[in-house]
């Protein structure tokens, strides 16, 4: 097992696999733990969509092969495995990097202006108001004249 994580590699199982249950072939990309599309090739080299990792599968080495020779028709499954760049046999592709979503925390306080009240959230930048279509507004902003704390909270 410490084997494979040096190589970056995760195992999978193609016994059970059905045409139709693309479900099955659900798996996560070993360098970056996104998820992988269900249509993952087998036997070729592919790239990660999310981290750009160019992946190859591996087919797995039967224990009782007397000549110690890799199964290659991944009868029982086989190795999921990042390729070092040495050994990349395909064009690389610049997949377009997602933005990473800000984690915000709702508080139990309400701001309040003259003719509104909303929710204060909270992030690493700080505590914010949402109003629509300024968009995010600090606490220390005129436009806000008190801030209460919320009996339910819910």
């Amino acid at each position: 097992m410490s084997e494979m994580r040096e190589r970056n590699c995760a195992v999978f199982i193609t016994d059970d696999w059905e045409p139709e249950e693309d479900w099955m072939k659900l798996m996560r990309c070993p360098a970056c733990k996104g998820w992988l599309p269900s249509d993952w090739p087998i036997g070729v080299q592919f790239q990660c969509k999310k981290c750009g990792a160019v992946l190859e599968t591996l087919p797995t080495i039967p224990e009782d092969a007397e000549d110690e020779e890799e199964d290659t028709d991944y009868e029982w499954g086989g190795n999921l495995c990042v390729v070092p760049d040495v050994a990349v046999k395909i064009i690389k592709v610049d997949y377009p990097i997602k933005r990473i979503k800000k984690m915000k925390k709702k508080t139990s306080l309400r701001a309040m202006g003259r003719t509104w009240t909303r929710r204060v959230w909270e992030d690493e930048e700080g505590r914010y108001v949402e109003i629509w279509p300024l968009g995010r507004i600090t606490l220390d902003d005129p436009r806000i004249l008190r801030i209460v704390e919320d009996e339910i909270d819910g």
